[in-house]
C-alpha cells in the first residue's frame, strides 16, 4: 500500500538532509548544489507553479543535458502533484513534433542549447505556454 505521495515523500527526504552537505555534483566542472540550496530552490519553483495555476491536469517538459539543475523542475513537479515528461535534447525536430503530440506539454523547461528549437515549434502547439 502507498502511504504517502512521492512529491510529499521527496519533500521530507530533502528536509533531512537539508544540512548534509552536497547534494549534486556534476563531474566534468565540479559544479555543486547543497540539500538546503536545492530544497530551496525545489521549494520556491512549486510554489511559483501552484501560483501559476499548474495542477496534476497539466503537463511539464523538460528538455536539457543532463547537469545539477535539470531535477529542480522535475522536483519541483513532484512536490506539487504535476506530472513531469523528460524530454530528449537529441531529438529531432520530427521527433519532438511526435513527442509533444503524444504528450502536449503546458511548459518547458530547455537548456539554452534546444531554446530555439523548441522556441519554433512552440508555434505549431497550443498547449505550450510558456518556456
Amino acid at each position: 500500500t502507498i502511504e504517502v505521495s512521492s512529491g510529499k515523500f521527496l519533500h521530507e527526504r530533502l528536509l533531512k538532509n537539508i544540512d548534509n552537505g552536497t547534494a549534486l555534483i556534476n563531474e566534468k566542472t565540479n559544479e555543486n548544489i547543497t540539500y538546503r540550496e536545492l530544497f530551496e530552490v525545489v521549494r520556491q519553483l512549486a510554489i511559483s507553479f501552484r501560483n501559476y495555476g499548474l495542477t496534476a491536469e497539466n503537463i511539464i517538459g523538460v528538455c536539457s543535458e543532463n547537469s545539477i539543475y535539470h531535477l529542480i523542475p522535475v522536483f519541483a513537479g513532484i512536490f506539487e502533484g504535476i506530472p513531469v515528461v523528460p524530454i530528449n535534447p537529441t531529438y529531432t525536430d520530427y521527433e519532438l513534433t511526435h513527442a509533444f503530440n503524444l504528450v502536449p506539454p503546458n511548459i518547458i523547461f530547455c537548456s539554452k542549447n534546444n531554446a530555439r528549437r523548441i522556441y519554433e515549434l512552440k508555434t505549431k502547439f497550443a498547449s505550450i505556454k510558456e518556456i
